[in-house]
């Protein structure tokens, strides 16, 4: 599921991330990708918090980000 962060509130950012278990969360030109629980990261990444703006331009702090890893040795060729 992909959502944009500057269409919705932080607690409905939260909700929709536990309803789905994977979501990917526009930011800007980028994004990040959630997993609900948050044991669930893919191999290469690693969990981390996050913090972006929601609609009402507040400041969210997720807990449950998945983020590439650069000292994972998944993403070594």
């Amino acid at each position: 599921m992909n959502v944009k962060a500057s269409e919705h509130s932080c607690s409905e950012l939260t909700q929709m991330i536990r309803q789905n278990k994977k979501v990917f969360v526009r930011v800007g030109f980028g994004g990040r990708s959630f997993r609900y629980p948050p044991a669930q990261c893919s191999m290469g990444d690693k969990r981390t918090t996050t913090s972006l703006r929601d609609a009402g331009g507040k400041q969210c702090i997720l807990d449950y980000a998945c983020v590439f890893d650069p000292a994972s040795p998944y993403n070594f060729p």
